[in-house]
């Protein structure tokens, strides 16, 4: 198995620059949300991942299933030990959650499906996207 680099997640991560949002899209070629990009991010790294159940948006409870899919594949990391390709995961509402990945840590970038561009971008993060609940680190990482 090859051991992936916060750089290979990163570049995966920017591969999908510009993809449409699509709510609860999860095919780049049709459009993402952020459990979407998530999904076709890991996929591009061949890293296999939990998320073949669907996500209904529409029940408060079932937004936890992204929370649990994150907590089988990755390790809950400090924000002060965050570092590239890391993946934040932010409450935006009471029982919704949003998940990027930091391109940058210092001042942190974040790449996210963006509702209000309607694609995938790569910009300094928004202090109105709400409040940062944890970060993940994939299992394995090596080092950056």
């Amino acid at each position: 198995m090859t051991t992936l680099t916060p750089k290979d997640i990163v570049a995966a991560a920017r591969s999908l620059e510009g993809v449409p949002y699509l709510w609860q899209g999860n095919d780049p070629a049709v459009g993402l949300d952020c459990r979407g990009f998530l999904r076709a991010t890991l996929d591009r790294l061949n890293y296999a991942v939990g998320f073949d159940r669907p996500t209904d948006y529409s029940h408060g409870t079932d937004t936890h299933a992204l929370l649990d899919c994150m907590k089988e594949i990755m390790d809950e990391v400090a924000v002060e030990d965050s570092q590239p390709g890391d993946f934040p995961l932010f409450q935006i509402r009471r029982e919704s959650f949003h998940v990027g990945m930091w391109s940058a840590v210092s001042p942190f970038w974040i790449i996210h499906c963006h509702a209000g561009t309607l694609k995938i971008v790569d910009q300094p993060l928004d202090p109105r996207m709400g409040r940062l609940v944890t970060v993940f680190r994939l299992r394995g990482l090596s080092a950056s």
